[in-house]
């Protein structure tokens, strides 16, 4: 279907994204890329972009010309789920300041400021969208001596705070989705206060409807810590 939009056309947005291996399912409109002023050819089921791309934004993947892994997320993000950021990162498809990148090339579209609001709180390191609502929360409420996806024991915590060993964990709604991650968040924890970290583990409903909850907690665990 690319091939027969046009000898340049691009897969891209949401199906370039499940090309990468970053969406879960291909999208049933199928979006294309050709650069503006080439022949282009009308697909049943393909809806054509006419734009130009930088080089950058264009990679060779099992033999088809897509956008990278980080403008499709991007655009994939805004095309279907906003989740497909998310997914990129915590897959290591792509890195934060990748997708930075992408959005900066990308700032005189149409779709540019829906991707800002997207990637709102990246730069932090937070790697999905609860994490980054936490991030704004440390951040207003001046919480500091926090680093986003810190190594501890072996493992990635999402928020630590290394000089008091104080860990918070968000939990997702995939969270615990078989018996196998159950036991291993179960070791995962276990392992963390074996080495003297402080776990707290708080869920989206947490974050967004009792965010003072959320502080309170957080500051009473580093309290405990000091004492």
């Amino acid at each position: 279907m690319v091939l027969e939009s046009g000898q340049s056309a691009v897969l891209s947005g949401a199906a370039a994204a499940w090309w990468h291996g970053i969406g879960p399912t291909l999208p049933k409109m199928i979006p294309v890329t050709v650069p503006r002023g080439a022949r282009r050819h009308q697909v049943p089921g393909v809806k054509v972009k006419c734009r130009t791309l930088d080089d950058v934004d264009i990679v060779v993947k099992d033999g088809l010309r897509v956008t990278a892994p980080a403008l499709s997320a991007l655009e994939g993000g805004v095309e279907s789920s906003t989740t497909l950021i998310d997914r990129a990162l915590q897959l290591r498809k792509v890195r934060a300041v990748e997708v930075l990148a992408a959005l900066d090339r990308r700032r005189g579209c149409t779709d540019a400021p829906t991707m800002a609001k997207l990637v709102a709180g990246i730069s932090s390191g937070a790697r999905s969208a609860a994490e980054r609502e936490v991030v704004a929360l440390f951040n207003a409420d001046g919480l500091t001596g926090w680093e986003a996806n810190l190594p501890v024991v072996g493992y990635e915590v999402d928020f630590g705070f290394p000089a008091s060993k104080v860990a918070v964990e968000i939990d997702g709604m995939a969270f615990h989705r078989d018996a196998n991650s159950f036991q291993y968040d179960r070791k995962r924890r276990n392992d963390l206060v074996a080495a003297g970290w402080i776990v707290l583990n708080f869920t989206w409903a947490d974050i967004v409807d009792r965010p003072d909850y959320v502080l309170a907690q957080v500051r009473h665990a580093l309290r405990q810590a000091a004492a």
